[in-house]
């Protein structure tokens, strides 16, 4: 199984300056919030899908990027499915079914692209660029290293708490402790 980490393959992607695969990676993840058609955004997949291939990851590879957070995708989709662009409950219908479509979509490439930064770029380089973005927080006392720390906690750890919390409800219910749904 893929694990969402720095592979360190020798790769051109690999070598390129750490600010500038932040600076990429961040404004993709811009571009794609801010996409507002169709259009825009299957150009934004089709270059995810080129940087993936560029960095060595094949589609399983592309997939384990996405899958810790594939519940929060389902949720994502059902709410988009009953919510009006007004933020009104209603029944789905073709539109509801296209928006919620295209919302998904838009939040996979936006977690694609921010796990991509996490698998080409080494962890101490992450830290150096979050230490080094959080320097202006020292005006208001805060501590860029520290913050810097928690920043890189939850880019690498939150993905592999969902899936350990998965490897342990499905080790529940083979034990039968927990129903099949």
């Amino acid at each position: 199984m893929f694990k969402l980490a720095y592979r360190g393959l020798d790769l051109p992607i690999y070598r390129l300056h750490p600010a500038a695969k932040m600076l990429l990676s961040f404004s993709f993840v811009l571009a794609a919030g801010l996409a507002h058609s169709l259009g825009a955004l299957a150009v934004l997949a089709a270059i995810f899908l080129a940087a993936a291939l560029a960095a060595g990851l094949r589609f399983g590879g592309m997939y384990s990027l996405i899958r810790p957070f594939r519940f929060f995708l389902i949720f994502t989709f059902i709410v988009q499915l009953f919510l009006t662009p007004m933020g009104q409950w209603m029944l789905p219908n073709e539109q509801s079914i296209i928006n919620s479509l295209f919302f998904t979509g838009r939040m996979v490439v936006i977690i694609g692209f921010s796990a991509l930064f996490a698998v080409i770029t080494p962890m101490t380089d992450i830290v150096r660029l979050f230490h080094l973005l959080f320097q202006p927080l020292r005006i208001i006392r805060i501590n860029p290293a520290d913050t810097a720390m928690s920043m890189l906690i939850a880019l690498r750890f939150i993905p592999l708490l969902f899936t350990e919390g998965e490897k342990i409800i499905d080790a529940q219910r083979l034990k039968g402790l927990l129903p099949e749904k």
